[in-house]
């Protein structure tokens, strides 16, 4: 059985979230890992993607449905500059 791309090893750099669940920090989130971060559906995290103010940086790895494959590195910078605009 293949491994989950969510399953952190022991040499990943992760944070807790409220929930106390572990969220990786450096590599690619899915779609799905974006959507429960934000609380958000598919429709706004596309919509966030194509708004002329500071839109979400596109998936590093486009796939099917929620086989996008984000780079974390974008995703936190972008959340930085949320406050900014």
């Amino acid at each position: 059985m293949k491994p989950s791309p969510n399953i952190l090893t022991a040499d990943e750099p992760f944070e807790l979230t409220r929930s106390r669940t572990a969220i990786k920090t450096s590599g690619y989130w899915t779609t799905n890992d974006l959507m429960r971060r934000f609380k958000v559906s598919k429709m706004t995290l596309w919509r966030w993607m194509t708004r002329e103010e500071n839109p979400l940086p596109p998936p590093k790895f486009k796939g099917k449905g929620s086989q996008n494959r984000w780079a974390i590195e974008a995703i936190t910078a972008w959340e930085d500059n949320q406050g900014a605009v």
